[in-house]
């Protein structure tokens, strides 16, 4: 079925909902999910070894495989950040019935 979780941090929760309701027009993604408040720390400038940390909000949407081209340019085009993190992980295991839903959404209904 090739379903994949998108897992996007963004700055704040209006990022999050612009780039999610961006993701749910283009019908490329069935779902999203929005986490408020995660903390994240990670070494910036790269190369710098200095530890910085940030308040992120948590994106993460379901979608297909065939989709991920279009999720990823997606999510550039929206989000603040220069070099943000959009991981696809597969799902190996997804019930039968919620995972004819996802594809049938982002196919358009087909």
């Amino acid at each position: 079925m090739g379903v994949l979780l998108v897992y996007v941090p963004c700055s704040n929760k209006e990022e999050a909902e612009r780039i999610g309701s961006a993701l749910l027009a283009e019908r490329i993604v069935a779902c999203v999910n929005i986490v408020p408040s995660t903390c994240s720390l990670y070494l910036w400038p790269p190369g710098s070894g200095k530890q910085e940390q940030s308040e992120e909000t948590l994106l993460i949407a379901k979608t297909i495989e065939e989709k991920w081209d279009a999720v990823e340019q997606t999510v550039a085009r929206f989000h603040s950040y220069a070099t943000p993190c959009v991981l696809g992980i597969p799902v190996p295991f997804v019930s039968r019935a919620y995972g004819e839903w996802v594809v049938s959404e982002v196919r358009g209904g087909q």
